[in-house]
């Protein structure tokens, strides 16, 4: 499951790439750091939960499918990301 979602994200990413999309030093860092991403989108949605008083089904719900949204758009916009360009460092600005 989770290599059929890391094709279709990078299939997506790679068309919106295609098509002119860029997303700059904001999708390298996502695609440098994406189990980091994953982990802060997790953590919030369980926050949410935790910290909601009398949660439904219904809100839930809501809760993982925005987290699940949120963890599919990292996805999308860390394989539309560019390569750093030549002699720039990981995390570095570019000149």
């Amino acid at each position: 499951m989770r290599a059929v979602a890391r094709r279709g994200a990078t299939a997506v990413g790679r068309a919106l790439s295609r098509a002119g999309l860029r997303t700059g030093s904001m999708g390298r860092l996502l695609a440098e750091h994406s189990s980091w991403a994953a982990g802060i989108t997790i953590g919030a949605g369980a926050l949410t939960l935790v910290l909601w008083n009398h949660p439904t089904v219904d809100g839930v719900v809501l809760v993982l499918g925005l987290v699940l949204f949120a963890l599919a758009l990292a996805a999308v916009l860390a394989a539309t990301a560019e390569p750093a360009p030549a002699g720039v460092e990981p995390g570095q600005a570019n000149p």
